[in-house]
């Protein structure tokens, strides 16, 4: 046995020591749990703890009662308790303590971002508010418009902005082209109403003492397709036995048109009180009309001359639309139709050495002529089908029992229905002469 087994024998009681020497053969440290018998103390348990000392043979052994162990490990027992108990109410104090503060930071962190995306968003939307206040404030007459850059330098707002700017100062260049058209619109529109009385003043009064007790009644009417126009009819009193009426239509509507007219009936009319016979006083109006005719306007003529004591007529057609009549027949009745007789080349038409031949015709009590012009026939609607001559026969013959000016009322009546909506596409110009004997 080595000396040390032998030191630890000699120290501790048998048992002890030879279980402390098994063990010790078994591990160089660790601890045994034995008991010692003391006659006055008793058995008292005992723990050791031994562990081998490399400089020399001995081991060092401790040695602990068990029952002071325990006391101290009830102590320590409850002490730890104690600290695992308030280390838990520390914890969760902690944890709490930590969930609170997190949520507290959560919350601070999204009213800060809240703040900080507020004043972002208010950054970012207040140029597009004031562009915004801006353009609802153009209205009326408040057209100015002024932007002072409030974001970076070519961001969509100012782009924006400098648009409506462009598009202002256009609005604002228009209205005042605009207003000038406008004003021009009305001086012409001024111009085009007196032209337009001017024209109507040129044409003969329709007075009944004109006609009265004469042997003749005569009405006529003319409605041209825009402000003034191109047709005119005329009548006039050659000498107490000799009425003379013309209807014409210049080649083109409006002003030129118009002008063209005035000269053109001031001539014929000049003509016809010069003397000659009907086909002359055209040949004449005719060489005065072509003369430095550089617009190379025409216009057609249809003129006559009626004898009243005897009823006899002398008409002239210078290229103008076939009249319609009214004789009375064998048996006494009474029809309109179409007089399809030869008709010359129209006035100014420039031709050298155009003739113009003469129609006659016998008038008895009752019989009529009427004139008219291509506004009436040739009138059309959507259908572009034209009113056509056939109409005009049938609402002349329909309304052959009424006077003069009640009849071309009927024949605008029909003309309009047949037209409708639609806007009058050529002057229309009308004269009817009734025989009175």
């Amino acid at each position: 046995m080595p000396d040390r087994e032998k030191k630890l024998l000699s120290t501790t009681e048998k048992e002890a020591s030879q279980a402390l020497i098994q063990a010790f053969k078994e591990n160089e440290s660790g601890q045994v749990n034995t008991a010692l018998n003391n006659p006055i103390a008793g058995s008292n348990e005992m723990t050791f703890y031994f562990s081998s000392i490399e400089s020399d043979e001995w081991m060092l052994v401790m040695g602990r009662s068990k029952a002071v162990t325990e006391k101290h490990a009830g102590v320590l027992s409850y002490t730890l308790a104690d600290i695992i108990s308030d280390s838990k109410e520390v914890v969760g104090r902690y944890f709490i303590s930590t969930i609170a503060f997190s949520l507290l930071a959560i919350i601070a962190a999204a009213v800060a971002a809240s703040n900080m995306s507020r004043i972002y968003v208010n950054k970012l939307t207040a140029p597009i508010r004031t562009l915004t206040d801006k353009v609802e404030a153009l209205r009326g007459d408040s057209l100015d418009f002024s932007w002072t850059r409030m974001g970076e330098e070519g961001d969509e707002t100012e782009i924006l902005a400098e648009a409506f700017g462009v598009m202002t100062d256009r609005i604002k260049e228009d209205i005042r082209h605009i207003t000038e058209m406008t004003s021009e619109r009305e001086r012409i529109a001024a111009e085009l109403s007196f032209a337009a009385e001017i024209q109507a003043a040129m044409l003969p009064p329709l007075t009944e003492e004109f006609t009265d007790g004469n042997g003749f009644t005569l009405y006529a009417s003319m409605r041209p397709a825009k402000a003034v126009g191109g047709d005119f009819y005329d009548f006039f009193m050659i000498d107490p036995d000799h009425l003379a009426f013309i209807i014409a239509d210049v080649s083109d509507k409006g002003m030129g048109a118009a002008l063209f007219m005035a000269i053109s009936k001031s001539v014929i009319r000049a003509c016809a009180l010069s003397g000659g016979s009907v086909g002359e006083v055209l040949k004449s109006a005719d060489a005065i009309l072509s003369e430095n005719n550089e617009i190379s306007m025409f216009v057609t003529v249809f003129f006559a001359v009626l004898e009243i004591s005897t009823g006899k007529v002398a008409a002239c057609n210078a290229g103008h639309d076939y009249p319609m009549v009214c004789f009375a027949e064998e048996e006494g009745e009474r029809s309109f139709r179409i007089l399809q007789e030869e008709h010359s080349m129209p006035l100014a038409f420039g031709l050298s050495g155009a003739k113009y031949p003469e129609l006659s015709w016998q008038l008895s009590e009752g019989d009529r002529i009427f004139l008219y012009t291509d506004g009436v026939n040739e009138a059309q609607g959507r259908s572009e089908e034209q009113f056509g001559m056939e109409r005009m026969l049938d609402v002349l013959n329909a309304n052959m029992e009424k006077g003069d000016r009640e009849l071309l009322a009927a024949m605008r009546e029909a003309v309009g229905k047949f037209v409708g909506d639609d806007p009058q596409f050529d002057d229309m110009t009308m004269l009817l002469v009734t025989y009175r004997g």
